[in-house]
């Protein structure tokens, strides 16, 4: 229900910018999925223009639960790839009733380093343009993807005991979820997993 309201939307040139989050889901009377605002939704239809944000608007990014490693790191709009990385975000938190990553503060550098641990650090197999962000600073340590171990630990922790039959859903959630948001599966695509 929610990747193909999603779809429509990306066909339709809406990009949902931090609007995809569990306050915004609402179950209607048939049990349909739906997203049920879109305040904070922009017409994208590729806009080519570079902008800096302000520090209100990084503020507003700070409070985003599902917010792309790609805005943290300081990419001046949001995208379509950036819907799919909440929608990823979303789906796992449903899945794991919790959030599939958290900093230990609620500042920048510490949710960074909590998606490294999960996705990897930008680097030239994962992503390169990463490194080049305004707010990027480099870990200390080196973090490799693991977002298909992760998903199942953390299931195992809740005592899920059937892991294997979330196994399709494991791998869609490791595709949304990729660092390189050129490299993160399409709401089409998606659809088709």
């Amino acid at each position: 229900d929610l990747l193909s309201a999603l779809l429509h939307c990306h066909e339709n040139g809406v990009v949902l910018r931090g609007s995809l989050n569990l306050d915004q889901i609402v179950i209607d009377h048939s049990g349909v999925a739906k997203i049920g605002s879109l305040y904070k939704s922009s017409s994208d239809r590729r806009k080519k223009e570079s902008r800096k944000y302000d520090d209100d608007e990084q503020d507003e990014i700070m409070k985003d639960p599902y917010v792309p490693p790609e805005m943290l790191l300081g990419s001046p709009k949001y995208t379509m790839e950036t819907d799919i990385w909440a929608l990823g975000c979303l789906l796992s938190h449903l899945l794991l009733s919790k959030p599939i990553y958290t900093g230990k503060e609620k500042d920048r550098e510490s949710l960074l380093f909590a998606m490294y641990k999960l996705v990897g650090i930008p680097a030239p197999e994962n992503f390169e343009l990463g490194a080049k962000f305004p707010y990027y600073k480099k870990p200390e340590k080196k973090y490799k993807p693991g977002v298909e171990k992760a998903i199942p630990k953390l299931m195992k922790d809740r005592k899920c005991d059937d892991v294997e039959a979330y196994t399709s859903a494991i791998d869609l959630i490791r595709q949304m979820l990729h660092l390189d948001p050129e490299k993160r599966i399409t709401a089409k695509m998606a659809l088709q997993h």
